[in-house]
């Protein structure tokens, strides 16, 4: 439920996550080790990271009910959780299983820090399983599989139902609609704007190019390709900078930031897009507009098109040099598709990347702070509309802090948004080739 920009970018860092890809541009079918997967003999022990709270009592209940697998789980830092996982690649001491976000799965998987799963029984049908795109992040596009997604962050439209109706904004269901109850809401009323949006938004801009059916970062067979330039780019870039240029958007209220949680509580942030687990931050940090606010499903392009993208969620990795890559299998499947780990951590909200669990009714149940709205039904319904091709580049950490740097600029009038998505790309693109890896930019 946590994403950084940058917290471990540097060259040791890239040089580490990129020896595998040096040789391997693509993310190639095995994982660093043999792709065999038998059950042990005897009883087997596991070690588990996550950043999850209270996971000991989720594992709790697997190890009651599989006496020959036992797993012993710590709990890790979210923003030094990736800095933990490499310092313990690179003293032999990685757990078998650990909580990993979808978008760092390829730089792990281009380090050769991956186990291949996919001929373990416990995953066979998982792709069955699971909502559809989140199978394509934890398999890259390949026919191997790295992980087992756990949960999601689809992105929807929080807004302040009272300010909406005050104002006369209508509920938008496309981006011209929205710019437009933007501009509106600015003329009426110059002290609120109708959202957030700053330099360190890198995550919601890039599940916003994700929902206008942008790929930037895909692989061929023999190379990463780099298309940050693209039409579809282009054209969430234009729009967003449009949105900049003339005021309707606050560009101070950062992510994650009190001017952001203090524009929610007094009504001058009017509409929020933002993932699902959104609303673990939203309803303690504005807790004062209870019943005030509302989800509606994220605008679309185009009248009536039905589309999502997604901020966040990730899956249990299984880590190369685990002895038991059978019975880690078991327990990633059990945690991301069983209704016990369902119920223990998303029975008071999250969404999770289990059809069963979606289909259970677990997110019909109405939200007082919402005005008794099922707000998850809403992100479940985004989540069916997703696009499932979107990938993530091999070095996202290193992309994701060019980004920000870049996209400065566009907010002070040096440059725009398309230029950040250039320059970015120019970055990327320079770091590969620096390690003699193949790289295509469109």
């Amino acid at each position: 439920m946590f994403h950084r920009t940058r917290t471990i970018a540097g060259a040791a860092v890239l040089a580490l996550t990129m020896g595998g890809l040096a040789a391997c541009a693509a993310p190639a079918s095995n994982g660093a080790g043999s792709d065999e997967c038998a059950p042990s003999d005897g009883k087997v022990t596991l070690t588990y990271w996550s950043w999850i709270p209270n996971i000991e009592d989720v594992v709790a209940e697997f190890n009651a009910s599989h006496p020959d697998i036992q797993v012993e789980a710590s709990s890790i830092v979210g923003d030094e959780a990736y800095q933990n996982y490499f310092n313990a690649l690179k003293a032999g001491k990685a757990p078998d299983v650990g909580q990993m976000e979808y978008d760092r799965i390829p730089e792990f998987r281009a380090g050769d820090h991956l186990q291949n799963i996919v001929n373990c029984e416990p995953v066979a049908d998982l792709a069955d399983r699971v909502v559809p795109w989140t199978y394509n992040q934890v398999s890259l596009g390949t026919d191997s599989l790295y992980a087992t997604p756990t949960d999601i962050g689809t992105l929807g439209l929080y807004y302040r139902t009272d300010i909406f109706e005050q104002y006369g904004l209508g509920t938008p269901t496309t981006w011209d609609e929205y710019m437009a109850a933007a501009e509106k809401l600015k003329a009426a009323n110059p002290s609120i704007s109708i959202t957030s949006f700053a330099p360190q938004d890198t995550s919601t801009l890039q599940g916003l190019v994700w929902q206008a059916g942008a790929t930037p970062y895909t692989y061929s067979d023999d190379s990463f390709v780099l298309d940050m330039r693209s039409e579809a780019m282009n054209k969430v870039a234009d729009y967003w900078q449009q949105m900049i240029d003339k005021g309707y958007v606050d560009t101070a209220a950062t992510p994650f930031s009190p001017a952001l949680y203090a524009g929610w509580n007094d009504g001058t942030i009017a509409s929020y897009i933002g993932p699902s687990w959104m609303d673990f931050l939203l309803q303690p940090n504005a807790a004062n507009t209870a019943g005030k606010w509302g989800v509606l499903p994220l605008p679309a392009w185009e009248k009536g098109q039905a589309s999502g993208g997604n901020w966040g969620g990730g899956g249990t990795a299984v880590f190369a040099g685990t002895e038991h890559p059978y019975e880690a299998a078991v327990f990633a499947d059990w945690l991301s598709t069983s209704s016990e780990a369902n119920e223990a951590m998303f029975s008071t909200g999250g969404q999770s990347a289990s059809l069963a669990w979606a289909e259970s009714g677990a997110y019909d149940k109405p939200i007082p702070f919402y005005n008794d709205q099922p707000i998850f039904s809403v992100f479940a319904e985004s989540a069916d509309a997703t696009d499932t091709s979107f990938q993530w580049a091999p070095d996202q950490t290193n992309l994701n802090g060019y980004l920000q740097d870049a996209l400065s600029g566009a907010f002070d009038g040096s440059s725009t948004i398309k230029d950040a998505f250039a320059t970015t790309q120019s970055k990327v693109a320079a770091d590969l080739e620096s390690l003699s890896i193949p790289v295509e930019e469109k």
